[in-house]
């Protein structure tokens, strides 16, 4: 547990940096003589999603492989890392022409996933014939959904050009985030306190209904907290250029999204998050335990491996991507 605490703390406080960072870039993006228009759409925050959805691939193809699919991991590594990387190289202007329709750079998700299919097609063809051909198909195709497709979304977060401000998408990033996280940190105290009902012991024995209901909870009181601390944060007098105010804008700044809605509506947000996060959860553990296997890897201290830890975001952050741009028009 201590290791637990210990390795969230971190993982969050790392998140923190990420987004002050890149948000510190995205703002001196045009001093910058080179790519300063990706740049202000992105940059720590897109390349360290790379870099964990590589970790993440690593750990389900061994566990694809461990219940006897051979998926073709090149082609799996280069659609999942040209669908995550595409919504802020559109942004950017390195592809297209510079799109600021939030739909447009969907069009583009469309196009890439339809070249994937071909080429993950072409490489099994080249392969031959198998009793398995089929099904490693399906998981090449899978690994591109699950761990290209899905991810994406959190990109489109961060980058989407229609966002407007530099600062926009970094803090709706991870208010989604930090929302759903609040989930599992509910479930797991919750569940440890009064858990008595498991939820799907077959699946995850650990787990429990009770969990699963302050997992809810929990990411609704977050979100609704945050829209209230968001609202009480702004200062009474912008123009004063003060520690205080300028910590109170940068307060509103990173609650832009709560901010902007009713108070119920913030609480469904993290209600639908919550739950999202919850069944994503749920399924990476369908997966470990048809691998035999306790946890994706022992790569992070306390939480097992990548998988452990993103399982949820992987689930949670096209949901929220829908709810922020389409339902409550926030982004």
């Amino acid at each position: 547990m201590i290791k637990r605490v210990v390795t969230g703390t971190l993982a969050v406080l790392t998140l923190l940096a990420l987004a002050s960072l890149d948000n510190r870039i995205a703002e001196q993006s045009s001093e910058i003589w080179f790519l300063p228009t990706l740049l202000r759409q992105g940059s720590l925050i897109p390349l360290a999603i790379v870099g964990v959805i590589i970790l993440g691939m690593v750990e389900m193809i061994h566990m694809l492989r461990a219940v006897g699919l051979n998926p073709h991991a090149p082609v799996a590594y280069i659609g999942s890392m040209t669908l995550v990387l595409s919504p802020w190289l559109i942004a950017g202007e390195i592809i297209g022409d510079g799109v600021t329709d939030v739909t447009a750079s969907l069009d583009w998700q469309i196009i890439w996933l339809t070249a994937i299919t071909l080429l993950a097609a072409i490489a099994h063809i080249r392969r031959g014939p198998s009793p398995t051909a089929i099904a490693d198909v399906s998981a090449t195709m899978f690994l591109v959904v699950y761990l290209g497709l899905l991810p994406s979304f959190a990109v489109h977060l961060r980058c989407d050009y229609a966002l407007g401000d530099a600062a926009y998408g970094v803090w709706a990033l991870v208010i989604v985030l930090l929302v759903t996280s609040f989930a599992d940190i509910g479930a797991l105290y919750v569940g440890k306190a009064i858990g008595r009902t498991k939820l799907s012991p077959a699946i995850s024995p650990g787990k429990t209904v009770e969990g699963f209901v302050g997992g809810l909870f929990a990411s609704a009181t977050i979100a609704v907290a945050l829209h209230y601390v968001g609202i009480s944060a702004q200062p009474d007098a912008p123009s004063l250029d003060t520690a205080g105010v300028r910590f109170g804008l940068f307060v509103v700044d990173a609650t832009n999204i709560l901010i902007q809605m009713k108070p119920y509506q913030a609480a469904l947000f993290g209600l639908i998050l919550a739950f999202v996060g919850q069944i994503g959860d749920l399924f990476e553990s369908l997966c470990k335990r048809t691998a035999n296997m306790k946890d994706s890897s022992t790569l992070v201290p306390g939480m097992g491996g990548v998988l452990d830890v993103i399982d949820s975001a992987i689930f949670a952050t096209p949901v929220a991507w829908f709810l922020l741009t389409h339902v409550w028009s926030v982004l």
